[in-house]
């Protein structure tokens, strides 16, 4: 059984439906059943009377989109026809489409746009509802601040770039899980993602890190091996650090193993693994440490054919957006 109580969508779709009756001129209106205004009364001409052009064409083309549940495309053929027209009345079908695919903070830039260009072609009860439905939608923006402590890196939030720091002011964000990414030049691209809640106003501060040219070096030996690079002690069995690029040794050994030394050199931001195996001494070997081949055994790998190990980072996962709490509903355009 369905609630009394009027949901966000049942406001919205209202809102917004009876903005767009109040813009409907008499000709329209008529045509779709509702009694025409008083004698005298005065209506802007239709959206479809005072376009020309290719500017009709794209609406035309833009409401068949909207209709068959296209709004993507739709928003693309209203974005052609209002720039070819300026007529203010496009950007309310904008915010229609932008409301059906959830991107609020769009819907609110939009409305905001079509109070401050609306003409004569936009009536007093039109603006009237519009800033009503402006109230409704704010619940579902989060206003946001973001600084970074480095100049001119770029930001951009869910793969839409926002601009360079330091951004002015604050930036309207869609409510729920938002990625955020910070690059710059000589510093380690940084990305993290907020949780928003609509209508709330958030901070973020970034500090960015100095990008290293340092190398990385894993060395995997037996167990109590002991293993020095560069002349020092590191450790035993398993080692892993950086090293500045450039030439570096690496020495394995173990009491009655043969033991292994290898030169190699390190690149800049290159990333290296060693697996070293050493072998026993052999009875007729003289105590000699020279490293030796038996029976098809080996040094596993040496540095200077060891295999590269990149370190990654996992694949970025897509967050899937924050179901609002306006649900799709039937919205009907401007005519």
């Amino acid at each position: 059984m369905s609630s009394a109580r009027p949901t966000h969508h049942r406001v919205l779709a209202a809102l917004m439906a009876g903005l767009l009756a109040c813009s409907t001129p008499a000709g329209v209106a008529a045509q779709a059943g509702d009694e025409p205004p008083p004698a005298g009364a005065s209506a802007p001409p239709s959206l479809a009377d005072s376009l020309t052009g290719s500017a009709k064409t794209d609406y035309e083309s833009g409401k068949l989109l909207f209709s068959d549940g296209d709004n993507a495309g739709a928003k693309l053929k209203f974005e052609s026809a209002y720039a070819a027209s300026k007529d203010p009345r496009l950007l309310w079908n904008l915010a229609a489409c932008e409301k059906n695919l959830r991107n609020y903070s769009k819907v609110l830039e939009l409305l905001e746009r079509y109070l401050a260009d609306g003409d004569e072609k936009v009536t007093e009860e039109a603006r009237a509802r519009a800033v009503e439905l402006k109230k409704t939608v704010r619940g579902f923006v989060a206003d946001v601040t973001i600084r970074v402590d480095q100049v001119g890196a770029k930001i951009a939030v869910d793969g839409e770039d926002l601009g360079t720091s330091p951004l002015s002011g604050t930036v309207r964000l869609n409510q729920g899980s938002r990625v955020l990414r910070i690059k710059k030049p000589g510093f380690e691209p940084l990305e993290l993602t907020v949780k928003l809640n609509g209508g709330e106003a958030k901070s973020i501060d970034v500090k960015l890190l100095k990008e290293s040219a340092q190398a990385r070096l894993r060395v995997s030996a037996g167990q109590g091996q002991k293993i020095v690079v560069d002349g020092r002690s590191v450790g035993s069995g398993e080692w892993e650090g950086f090293l500045k690029p450039g030439s570096h040794t690496v020495q394995v050994s173990a009491p009655g193993m043969r033991s292994y030394r290898s030169e190699f050199i390190l690149e800049p931001k290159q990333t290296k693994v060693s697996t070293v195996t050493l072998d026993p001494l052999s009875r007729d070997s003289g105590g000699s440490l020279t490293p030796w081949l038996l029976g098809g055994a080996a040094l596993a790998v040496g540095l200077g054919v060891a295999a590269f190990f990149v370190f990654k980072k996992d694949e970025t996962k897509s967050v899937p957006e924050a179901p609002g709490t306006v649900p799709p509903g039937q919205v009907y355009l401007s005519f």
